[in-house]
């Protein structure tokens, strides 16, 4: 799997970790099949929370510099998508569905395509 190289990488990743309601939680990065939290890069991982999904895809980046520009453009391009609100926060609200978040991405990988 190749490593993320732009920020519009990492929301594609993330919308394809996302992509079934299954694969999302709250409350933890990431979740085993017993619902147990575990690492959001764990191999036991089988849902994730916005957060962990994005946490996901920047852990296959081996490149420091790239790695730190993209965290913070991501954060940067989530927090906007977000309203300036907490993306954390939001995930873990309990009125928040799967269709949210999902939103929410579409939203974030939107406008890094358009940067």
């Amino acid at each position: 799997m190749a490593a993320p190289q732009s920020t519009e990488d990492i929301f594609a990743g993330m919308l394809e970790t996302l992509a079934e309601p299954t694969r999302w939680t709250k409350r933890a990065g990431a979740r085993d099949t017993e619902g147990q939290p575990v690492p959001s890069s764990s191999h036991h991982a089988v849902c994730w929370c916005l957060l962990g999904a994005r946490q996901r895809e920047l852990s296959k980046i081996e490149d420091l510099a790239l790695l730190e520009r993209l965290d913070e453009e991501t954060d940067e391009l989530l927090h906007q998508a977000s309203g300036g609100a907490s993306p954390s926060a939001i995930n873990d609200d309990p009125a928040t569905t799967h269709t949210d978040i999902v939103a929410l991405v579409q939203r974030a990988h939107q406008a890094a395509r358009k940067a």
